[in-house]
This record gives structure tokens, sequence and C-alpha cells, in this order.
């Protein structure tokens, strides 16, 4: 076997053994943190786990992405598959009935979301991977941990920058459940939101 074959095939193994590497130090963190709830940046990605559940977010090309959802009690994972390195929330896009000239809200029915379709011009999704700039922050008390997570200057059509997203996840002590919550902005005047998936787990 000549050098260059050698060579490849040792990174290939690398390369294979990587993620595995990545996912026992992440279950480490998990399972041996000293406090009831606690945080930690490594490189790309950001752990966050009290005593009954641990979380790991990556930052991508794409913005942050839940890596993992971890039950530590019961040593297993609980994310769906086809979620992994998927997008948090999609927010759904319609052109304002104001520059539709079809304004019919003041027509009675009963559900008020049947006129804004009929209002509406075409809507179209934006996510995450839009935004172009990400930052995160986070918030801790005894009892409760709060990680925001920001995307900002995020682009509708040709409305450059118009719209920040910030998603919050907070866990409590003693809680295996994780809570979560988001926050838009939309500062453009020629599309509104439509409606929102959150979070896409």
């Amino acid at each position: 076997m000549n050098r260059t074959m050698r060579e490849h095939l040792l990174f290939v193994f690398v390369y294979a053994i990587a993620p595995a590497v990545a996912a026992n130090d992440t279950t480490r963190f998990f399972e041996s943190h000293p406090n009831q709830i606690d945080i930690e940046e490594r490189d790309d990605r950001i752990l966050f786990a009290n005593k009954q559940i641990g979380l790991e977010f990556v930052k991508a090309e794409r913005g942050f992405q839940l890596n993992r959802l971890y039950g530590i009690a019961e040593d297993q994972d609980y994310l769906a598959e086809d979620a992994v390195n998927g997008d948090l929330f999609e927010i759904i896009m319609t052109l304002d009935p104001e520059h539709v000239r079809k304004d019919e809200r003041w027509k009675t029915k009963m559900s008020l979301m049947g006129i804004i379709d009929e209002m509406a011009g075409d809507d179209f999704p934006i996510g995450p991977q839009a935004g172009k700039s990400l930052s995160s922050r986070h918030e801790q008390s005894d009892t409760t941990s709060a990680l925001h997570l920001e995307w900002k200057e995020i682009d509708v059509r040709e409305n450059k920058g118009v719209v920040n997203v910030e998603v919050t996840v907070t866990l409590r002590a003693g809680d295996p459940l994780s809570y979560w919550r988001i926050n838009i902005r939309n500062r453009g005047s020629r599309y509104g939101i439509e409606r929102v998936r959150f979070p896409i787990l």
C-alpha cells in the first residue's frame, strides 16, 4: 500500500470516528456537569443541561440547530432522525393585503384565517439560513436558566434585513421538560407573517 493510499484511509477513519467522539464528549457533559443547571460553549457547540435533560445546539451555516435532545436518566436520545441538523423554525410570509389591493377584513366569517387567505398574496417561507448575524447569550439563576439564540437581519425577498428572530429555551432545576419561546420582529411593511412553525423537532 503506497503512502497516498494510507493517508487517505487514515483520513477516512478519523473523519468517521469524529462524530462519535463528539457525541461521547457531549454525553459525558450531560451526565456529569456539576450544578443543577449548566451551560458550556465548545467551539461551534452549546451544551445545555439540568440533571434530567440535555440539549446540544450547533452553530452552523444555516444558523443554530438542535443536534441532540437527550434524556439523562433514560440514556436516550429523543430527537427524530430527520430533524437532526434541521431548521428550528419556519416563518411563512405573505404580501400585505394593502399591496394586493384586496382588503376584505370587514366581511363577517366564522374564521378570520379564511378572510386573510382570500386577501393575501402568494405566501412563501423564510428560515434561519437567511440571517446575516448570529449571536447567543444566557441568563441563569439558582433554579432556572434561559438560553437565547438570535438571528438578525433576515431578508424577506427584496426587503433586506427586516426580520429578527429570538428563540429562548429555558431549563428548570428538577424539571424533565424544556420550555421554548420564539419572538419575531418584522420591520418590513410589504410582507406580513402569516404563520410560524416552531419548534421543528
